[in-house]
């Protein structure tokens, strides 16, 4: 069985290593990003199950990479999780508004953030 492909953006290195190990040792294969725009980039390309976007990154954040990606047909109906440390209710409202199916603050325990995933993409 192939396994679903997750892309994970998110500008911090330590962040993008645990999440890719959690996922990969979950049976999930990866694509990481350190960009909004990156992501968007990979998302095209790639065609994952799943995305999950960090909000605070520089250049492009984390809700404006979700915009495209869902205004983006190729990619309109792949899940979008957003990652966040610092969750404020417009923030949230905002990434829900765009198209987000959740969300997730950091930092959280494994089994919350395998939960949501595999609530995501089955």
């Amino acid at each position: 069985m192939i396994p679903k492909k997750i892309l994970i953006a998110d500008d911090e290195t330590l962040m993008l290593s645990l999440l890719r190990e959690l996922l990969n040792n979950a049976g999930y294969s990866t694509v990481t990003a350190s960009s909004g725009k990156e992501a968007v980039e990979l998302a095209i390309k790639e065609l994952p199950s799943l995305i999950m976007l960090d909000i605070n990154m520089p250049g492009m954040d984390g809700l404006e990479a979700c915009r495209i990606i869902k205004n983006t047909p190729a990619t309109a109906e792949i899940p979008v999780i957003m990652l966040t440390a610092y969750a404020s209710p417009e923030e949230i409202n905002t990434a829900l508004s765009y198209g987000a199916v959740s969300y997730i603050t950091k930092p959280s325990a494994a089994d919350e953030i395998l939960q949501a995933v595999s609530s995501a993409v089955g």
